[in-house]
């Protein structure tokens, strides 16, 4: 009984591990766990081959992040280095058995790291704006997509809403289906 539990747990864990993939996924092309398109998306794309105005926004928009990661990349690239050196060189001074000397070098590294810390502190307040300002971009470029698909959905609601009569000439020969049926079915 107890290892039966245990399976269970397990399924369950990996279910909500899926889920969370999913639902974590960075496409925009999927609505969570749908497995359909996005509309939103969808329209949106829709009016962008139709506009070059939009086009070139996008286009835009692309070189926009790629710089973005290009930036980021190549700082923690520098930082991770920097950062790894010194976990290195705590770790091999921490070797040193004189005690004098082991102090010695504990404050040059100290001082060395202080000294990257201070050099970086532009670059690394520059990543937290770039990062701020990614966050306003995004939530623009989200504000302009729904903006424009709004639109999109109204004239489609307008221009291709079924006909009510359609419906109500229906429920009329359903109605009449129901007297004939009545019609021919034995007293009971």
């Amino acid at each position: 009984m107890n290892q039966k539990i245990k399976f269970t747990t397990i399924g369950i864990s990996l279910a909500i591990l899926f889920f969370i993939v999913l639902s974590a996924s960075s496409s925009s092309k999927f609505s969570y766990g749908k497995g359909r398109y996005n509309l939103v998306d969808k329209y949106y794309q829709e009016i962008v081959n139709e506009s070059p105005e939009l086009k070139i926004l996008e286009s835009e928009l692309r070189n926009l992040q790629n710089k973005q990661e290009k930036l980021e990349d190549d700082f923690n690239d520098y930082n991770n280095k920097s950062k790894e050196y010194y976990k290195d060189a705590t770790d091999v001074m921490n070797e040193i058995s004189d005690s004098a000397l082991k102090r010695k070098m504990l404050s040059l590294i100290t001082k060395s790291a202080e000294n990257y810390n201070s050099k970086t502190l532009a670059l690394s307040n520059n990543l937290k704006t770039i990062t701020k300002n990614d966050v306003v971009l995004s939530d623009y470029h989200r504000v302009l997509k729904l903006v424009k698909t709004l639109a999109f959905i109204e004239k489609y609601q307008n221009e291709a809403k079924p006909q009510v009569k359609l419906y109500e000439d229906f429920i009329t020969e359903q109605t009449n289906m129901v007297e004939k049926i009545k019609t021919q079915t034995p007293k009971y």
